[in-house]
């Protein structure tokens, strides 16, 4: 079981390296992060067109290793290695780097995902869906069936059934997709601040991988298996990616984007909010229209697929926050409330240590270029969308703003450290 688990890892590094090697050549840990989007979404399109769900599918991304290794320009590996020659300071990073990576990775994997949605949600639907083979199934269309909040997207859930489809049924397995997602977080970084400074690189993983609340949050950790992770994950990928456009003008990096924010549809309902805020601020920037027809192009059509089959799911929470919004003005009381609790996770040293008031401290009293404007404006308006669903949420407030404010700040995290970094390190 390992060993077919190690197979699938390698099966989707290998189709992550057929994009790097011939679309995203400079973005080796992108590419992997595009691709694992694109293989869910394709599985999701197959079973939706009535092709089960079977081994062959899961393992399809091996028969592209041919492609891989012909001819492989060996510049593009040598990309991956720092520029620079190493010094004690260097030294000193990377073996704090190996050493926090050991240890997350350790933590990660000594235990059973068993908390919450981690197991109730979405390793549920991963389940009925390795079962069944499809999602056209009576697990998801009978509305009787006891399935929590049955219209959630389903990136994760099929990630997770097309392990199981490849080495068996076993939670404890779904700890190396976890994995394989924080490797590219960090990977991310790595590389795109690698030609400025390869110290500087080393920093922000150090930086990122401290961050207490990804080894002691109970409610989205990298231990929990919530879709948080794998939504961060594409929210740094677009904000990377769109820089990568900015500086570049090449429109690849533009068609990532737009992938990725569709991707974050396809993750977790925050994505619907997400990808307009970047559309819209995408328009209002001005740039060319064509451009524009690009990034949306590529946004939408991955995402279609997804949002005409949940209209076709059991609605069984959705209806509740849409029956509060006419009667907005009337819960506008909460908004001190609402203000103070946010206040207080944002200075909550146990979570976040001091990431949150380092980081608003700089994008505050620093003189952001235009893109990192852009960017920041993003995550501004994303979090004032996010705030505003308490105003109509139909459960307890204070309660559910403990439980689901932080993992909203979780999905921002790396975007933010980013934006960051970027004051600092890029000309």
């Amino acid at each position: 079981m390992i060993f077919k688990s190690i197979l699938f890892l390698l099966n989707l590094i290998i189709g992550g390296m057929f994009l790097w090697r011939y679309f995203y050549r400079s973005t080796f840990f992108l590419a992997q992060t595009i691709f694992v989007g694109a293989y869910s979404v394709i599985i999701f399109f197959l079973i939706t067109i009535g092709i089960p769900l079977n081994k062959i599918m899961a393992f399809f991304p091996l028969t592209l290793v041919p492609f891989v290794f012909y001819k492989i320009n060996t510049a593009q590996w040598r990309n991956l290695l720092p520029e620079k020659k190493r010094n004690i300071y260097t030294n000193i990073l990377g073996f704090l780097v190996v050493i926090i990576l050991f240890m997350g990775i350790m933590h990660v994997l000594k235990s059973p995902i068993c908390e919450g949605d981690g197991l109730g949600i979405w390793l549920t639907k991963a389940k009925m869906i390795t079962q069944d083979k499809t999602i056209l199934s009576e697990n998801f269309l009978n509305p009787y069936r006891i399935q929590d909040h049955p219209r959630y997207p389903l990136l994760l859930p099929i990630l997770e059934a097309s392990l199981f489809t490849s080495a068996g049924i076993d939670e404890w397995l779904v700890k190396i997709i976890f994995v394989y997602i924080w490797i590219l977080i960090l990977g991310s970084f790595y590389e795109s601040f690698n030609r400025k400074s390869f110290n500087a690189s080393l920093v922000l993983i150090v930086i990122l991988s401290v961050v207490p609340a990804y080894y002691t949050m109970k409610h989205g950790g990298l231990d929990t298996g919530y879709a948080d992770i794998p939504l961060s994950l594409f929210y740094l990928s677009v904000f990377i990616l769109l820089n990568n456009y900015f500086d570049t003008g090449e429109r690849k990096y533009l068609i990532g984007a737009g992938l990725c924010l569709s991707y974050a549809i396809f993750t977790k309902s925050e994505g619907l909010v997400f990808a307009p805020i970047i559309l819209i601020l995408f328009i209002i920037f001005k740039k060319k229209i064509l451009d524009v027809l690009i990034i949306i192009t590529a946004t939408v059509i991955p995402a279609l697929p997804w949002l005409i089959t949940a209209q076709q799911l059991p609605g069984l929470y959705a209806e509740h926050y849409l029956s509060y919004v006419p009667e907005f003005f009337q819960y506008l009381h909460r908004i001190p409330m609402i203000v103070k609790t946010a206040l207080l996770e944002v200075v909550n040293i146990k979570h976040w240590g001091i990431f949150w008031l380092f980081s608003l401290f700089v994008l505050i009293y620093s003189r952001p270029k235009r893109e990192v404007g852009y960017f920041s404006l993003a995550v501004g308006t994303l979090m004032f969308f996010y705030l505003g669903i308490f105003l109509v949420t139909p459960w307890d407030v204070e309660f559910q703003m403990k439980v689901v404010f932080p993992r909203m700040l979780l999905h921002i995290i790396p975007a933010t450290l980013f934006l960051v970094a970027r004051q600092f390190f890029w000309n």
